[in-house]
């Protein structure tokens, strides 16, 4: 049974929505809340699935104090308090224009936030299928308490994908009966103690943290994998390092968590509160002893087969803080502020976190993440393409030796 709370104080959506969710071939309880103050309390007696959170809600019934600050607020209480339950899922929703300003909010925490309108019914099929894929997500974890899989990749781009399918050295097979809207590939490799592993890739439909973060909880929740790794393309905010090495992520934080405020001059302040997430210890282990091994790494580079955007440089490796943004960037200005606020920062992308992030937080029994990416630029003003297929291509190579050779399965 799927367990929401409605969080509105307005009569006709409620009914609205909770029609919409009796109409459902689901089997599901509906909880209400009119202000945030009864929500509050909803959620620390009880472990919501989903939650239905109006942006324009008073903090308590009879007030006039409606505005989307209040469930900012709330979803900021609910990530801080550790006696909450917290919802796993959270649709924030509104009929006025202005919350689409609000929208990078919930995209920064992973969420999802719909255009309520009582004039077009496009809004319902959009909640619909919200529920009906989190419902499908939920019987197949009741169902199934182990690993399926051995290794699910989750890619960004398709140039990246096209280098993961090659890197295997096997077929894969399409496989489109699991998600009209995401192609799976999976196929089968032998490691070196002639253990046949199970593998299977897809790729997001977009760039950034949350298209990343929902691609690897369905990969998660479908395929349940004991290792989820992202390769690909990234920036590199170090000197020392070239371009093209590689990148493994050792700490990963949202780079734009925190919050903007006027300073003194007017000017615009950003004062980061980043949560990182780490990198499996043994994982790291294994990424150090590559960074040693010479010839491992110059034979990696020697396979790349196309003179055209091949670094000069030798290929190293690094275990290597990075955080995601929500952008591309080509900015001295940007990236000297991040480094100023992370002084180990070595490089910045625009998914790892998303990786990371669902990963973790996931049920048992929950993946490890690994995230390889190599240097193709330095987020600035000269960010070119010459290296991104080279990139693409080593951190592939990397993932599969390390698949091969050294993972634990």
């Amino acid at each position: 049974m799927l367990n929401i709370l409605i969080v509105d104080d307005e009569k006709q959506k409620i009914s609205e929505i909770n029609a919409v969710i009796m109409g459902m071939n689901v089997d599901a309880h509906v909880d209400k809340a009119n202000d945030m103050e009864e929500a509050k309390v909803k959620i620390l007696e009880n472990q919501y699935d989903i939650m239905i959170l109006d942006l324009y809600i008073p903090t308590k019934c009879g007030l006039k104090d409606e505005k989307p600050e209040n469930a900012r607020d709330f979803l900021n209480y609910i990530k801080a308090e550790d006696d909450v339950y917290k919802p796993y899922f959270v649709i924030g929703n509104s009929a006025f224009d202005d919350a689409e300003e609000y929208k990078d909010f919930f995209t920064n925490h992973l969420y999802y936030l719909l255009k309520y309108d009582e004039t077009d019914d496009s809004w319902m099929d959009a909640l619909k299928g919200k529920i009906l894929y989190f419902n499908q997500l939920k019987k197949k974890i009741q169902t199934d308490s182990r690993y399926d899989y051995d290794v699910a990749f989750v890619i960004a781009l398709p140039m990246e994908f096209d280098e993961v399918l090659n890197a295997s050295g096997s077929e894969w097979i399409k496989q489109d009966e699991y998600d009209p809207n995401t192609v799976y590939y999976t196929t089968s490799i032998n490691n070196k103690k002639t253990k046949r592993l199970r593998i299977v890739a897809a790729y997001a439909d977009q760039m950034g943290m949350s298209a990343s973060a929902l691609l690897t909880a369905k990969v998660i929740y479908t395929f349940h994998p004991k290792y989820v790794i992202m390769t690909g393309i990234c920036a590199t905010t170090d000197d020392d390092i070239n371009l093209g090495d590689i990148l493994v992520f050792n700490q990963s934080w949202n780079g734009g968590s925190g919050k903007l405020k006027d300073g003194k001059k007017k000017e615009t302040l950003f004062l980061p509160d980043p949560h990182y997430e780490t990198l499996d210890g043994k994982i790291k282990t294994i990424v150090n002893e590559y960074s040693r091994n010479r010839n491992f790494l110059d034979a990696i580079k020697a396979d790349f087969k196309y003179k055209a955007g091949k670094p000069k440089t030798e290929l190293n490796v690094y275990c290597a803080d990075v955080t995601s943004v929500s952008a591309v960037t080509q900015s001295k200005v940007i990236v000297d502020l991040l480094k100023d606020k992370a002084r180990n920062l070595a490089g910045l992308e625009m998914e790892g976190y998303g990786v990371y992030y669902a990963a973790k937080h996931s049920l048992d029994p929950a993946p490890i993440p690994i995230v390889i990416k190599a240097a193709a630029d330095r987020a600035d003003a000269h960010k070119s393409d010459n290296y991104q297929q080279y990139c693409a291509y080593v951190s592939a190579r990397l993932a599969f030796h390390m698949i091969v050779n050294d993972l634990k399965f």
